[in-house]
Protein backbone atom coordinates (compact mmCIF):
# COMPACT_ATOMS: atom_id res chain seq x y z
CA UNK A 1 0.00 0.00 0.00
CA UNK A 2 1.41 3.40 -0.98
CA UNK A 3 -0.20 6.13 1.14
CA UNK A 4 1.32 9.26 2.60
CA UNK A 5 -0.18 12.20 4.44
CA UNK A 6 1.62 15.45 5.17
CA UNK A 7 0.84 18.87 6.59
CA UNK A 8 3.13 21.72 5.65
CA UNK A 9 3.49 25.01 3.80
CA UNK A 10 3.94 25.78 0.12
CA UNK A 11 7.49 26.91 -0.65
CA UNK A 12 6.45 28.85 -3.77
CA UNK A 13 3.34 29.64 -5.78
CA UNK A 14 1.59 26.78 -7.56
CA UNK A 15 2.41 26.25 -11.25
CA UNK A 16 -0.75 25.31 -13.17
CA UNK A 17 -0.16 23.72 -16.59
CA UNK A 18 -1.82 21.46 -19.16
CA UNK A 19 -0.65 18.28 -20.81
CA UNK A 20 -0.58 18.20 -24.64
CA UNK A 21 -4.03 16.53 -24.44
CA UNK A 22 -5.46 19.35 -22.28
CA UNK A 23 -5.45 17.75 -18.82
CA UNK A 24 -4.66 20.32 -16.13
CA UNK A 25 -2.01 19.62 -13.53
CA UNK A 26 -0.30 21.64 -10.82
CA UNK A 27 3.24 21.35 -9.48
CA UNK A 28 4.30 22.74 -6.12
CA UNK A 29 6.56 21.97 -3.17
CA UNK A 30 5.54 21.56 0.46
CA UNK A 31 7.91 22.06 3.39
CA UNK A 32 7.11 19.90 6.42
CA UNK A 33 8.75 20.77 9.72
CA UNK A 34 10.54 17.80 11.24
CA UNK A 35 10.43 16.93 14.93
CA UNK A 36 14.23 16.70 14.79
CA UNK A 37 16.54 19.68 15.25
CA UNK A 38 19.96 20.52 13.87
CA UNK A 39 23.03 20.83 16.10
CA UNK A 40 22.28 24.57 16.28
CA UNK A 41 18.83 23.84 17.74
CA UNK A 42 17.02 24.84 14.56
CA UNK A 43 14.11 22.72 13.39
CA UNK A 44 14.76 20.84 10.18
CA UNK A 45 12.31 20.60 7.31
CA UNK A 46 11.62 17.98 4.66
CA UNK A 47 10.60 19.17 1.21
CA UNK A 48 8.06 17.26 -0.88
CA UNK A 49 7.63 17.94 -4.61
CA UNK A 50 3.91 17.47 -5.32
CA UNK A 51 1.75 17.07 -8.39
CA UNK A 52 -2.06 17.38 -8.51
CA UNK A 53 -4.34 16.61 -11.44
CA UNK A 54 -7.62 17.94 -12.88
CA UNK A 55 -9.97 19.48 -10.27
CA UNK A 56 -7.45 19.14 -7.46
CA UNK A 57 -4.93 21.05 -9.58
CA UNK A 58 -7.41 23.84 -10.36
CA UNK A 59 -8.51 24.22 -6.74
CA UNK A 60 -5.04 24.12 -5.23
CA UNK A 61 -3.80 26.74 -7.72
CA UNK A 62 -6.85 28.90 -6.97
CA UNK A 63 -6.77 28.81 -3.16
CA UNK A 64 -3.12 28.29 -2.18
CA UNK A 65 -0.08 30.55 -2.53
CA UNK A 66 3.49 30.56 -1.25
CA UNK A 67 3.53 30.15 2.54
CA UNK A 68 -0.03 28.83 2.85
CA UNK A 69 -0.52 25.74 5.03
CA UNK A 70 -1.96 22.65 3.34
CA UNK A 71 -2.79 19.06 4.25
CA UNK A 72 -2.23 16.43 1.57
CA UNK A 73 -3.07 12.76 1.22
CA UNK A 74 -1.56 10.91 -1.70
CA UNK A 75 1.03 8.42 -2.86
CA UNK A 76 4.75 8.67 -3.53
CA UNK A 77 5.69 7.90 -7.12
CA UNK A 78 9.06 7.86 -8.85
CA UNK A 79 9.75 8.83 -12.41
CA UNK A 80 12.81 9.17 -14.59
CA UNK A 81 13.52 11.93 -17.06
CA UNK A 82 16.49 12.78 -19.25
CA UNK A 83 18.52 15.84 -18.29
CA UNK A 84 20.04 18.24 -20.82
CA UNK A 85 23.42 16.49 -20.55
CA UNK A 86 21.78 13.20 -21.61
CA UNK A 87 21.94 11.54 -18.20
CA UNK A 88 18.85 10.10 -16.54
CA UNK A 89 17.49 11.66 -13.37
CA UNK A 90 15.18 9.75 -11.00
CA UNK A 91 12.87 11.85 -8.81
CA UNK A 92 10.10 11.18 -6.31
CA UNK A 93 6.83 13.14 -6.26
CA UNK A 94 3.81 13.12 -4.01
CA UNK A 95 0.80 12.44 -6.26
CA UNK A 96 -2.08 14.33 -4.59
CA UNK A 97 -5.28 12.35 -4.12
CA UNK A 98 -6.92 14.75 -1.67
CA UNK A 99 -6.03 18.01 0.04
CA UNK A 100 -7.40 20.11 2.89
CA UNK A 101 -7.20 23.61 4.28
CA UNK A 102 -5.38 23.68 7.62
CA UNK A 103 -4.48 26.41 10.07
CA UNK A 104 -4.35 30.03 9.08
CA UNK A 105 -2.48 31.89 6.36
CA UNK A 106 -1.65 34.60 8.89
CA UNK A 107 -0.07 32.99 11.96
CA UNK A 108 0.16 36.29 13.82
CA UNK A 109 -3.53 36.96 13.38
CA UNK A 110 -4.41 33.38 14.35
CA UNK A 111 -2.32 33.43 17.53
CA UNK A 112 -2.86 37.00 18.74
CA UNK A 113 -5.36 36.79 21.58
CA UNK A 114 -4.16 39.84 23.52
CA UNK A 115 -7.41 41.73 22.94
CA UNK A 116 -9.62 38.94 24.37
CA UNK A 117 -11.14 39.24 27.82
CA UNK A 118 -10.08 36.54 30.30
CA UNK A 119 -12.70 33.89 31.02
CA UNK A 120 -14.03 33.66 34.55
CA UNK A 121 -14.60 29.94 35.14
CA UNK A 122 -17.10 30.66 37.93
CA UNK A 123 -19.54 32.30 35.48
CA UNK A 124 -19.65 29.50 32.89
CA UNK A 125 -23.14 27.96 32.39
CA UNK A 126 -21.89 24.39 32.64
Amino acid sequence: MNNISIVGRLTKDVELSKTPTGIEYARFNVAVTSEFKTEDGEKKADFFPCIAWRENAKNISKYFKKGYPIGIIGSMNSRTYQKEDGSNQNIWELNVKNFSFVGSNDDKKAKDTSDLEPIDDDNLPF
